[in-house]
């Protein structure tokens, strides 16, 4: 057998085994080096030469205490943002309290009735 022969015979094999036409057979036999199994593998399964990531499995402990980390970590940024804004809110008032007795309102009864009924925030009321 020549080698002309064995290329279509090769070629007619892959044919059969695809829909590939003479052409993109003959391509394709160029490009994984006249090795026709890979050339029908990659026709039945793309990535077939990909190898598959290993994910790393975790014990049910490791499992377990990576959510309880993650959970307590959302509480901690929570907690920190609420105290951020309960700071920002306290000097807020500070500053209306200090220009409210800068200005020296001449009417006592709206300055009590204001400072009286302003409510106060607590970290917990925040969310």
């Amino acid at each position: 057998m020549s080698s002309t022969t064995r290329e279509k015979e090769v070629i007619n094999l892959i044919m059969r085994q695809t829909d590939y036409t003479a052409e993109e057979a003959a391509l394709k036999l160029k490009q994984w080096n006249n090795n026709y199994i890979n050339v029908i593998k990659e026709y039945l399964n793309p990535h077939f030469n990909e190898k598959p990531k290993e994910t790393k499995t975790k014990t049910l402990n490791q499992q377990m205490m990576g959510e309880i980390r993650h959970f307590m970590d959302d509480v901690y940024i929570k907690f920190e943002n609420r105290k951020r804004y309960n700071q920002y809110v306290n000097i807020l008032r500070n500053r209306a309290a200090n220009e409210q007795s800068k200005n020296g309102s001449t009417n006592d009864d709206t300055a009590s009735t204001n400072t009286d009924t302003s409510p106060q925030l607590k970290i917990e009321e925040v969310e």
